[in-house]
């Protein structure tokens, strides 16, 4: 098993696929014990990056 990254690249993702890999991601680095990760989302028309922000809002390992 390959150790748990601290940052995750969404970039070239669709919102959909963006959305499904952050989860994972973010499980992943809970179980890992990562106290703080970084989301990278691009530039672009800035859908993606709203979209990352809504979810984070939300989610329940996000403080």
């Amino acid at each position: 098993m390959t150790p748990a990254k601290d940052e995750v690249y969404l970039r070239r993702f669709t919102v959909d696929e963006a959305l499904l890999k952050l989860d994972r991601y973010l499980d992943n680095a809970f179980m890992a014990g990562l106290y703080q990760v970084r989301v990278i989302h691009g530039k672009g028309t800035g859908t993606l990056r709203q979209a990352v922000r809504e979810e984070l809002a939300k989610h329940p390992l996000v403080k």
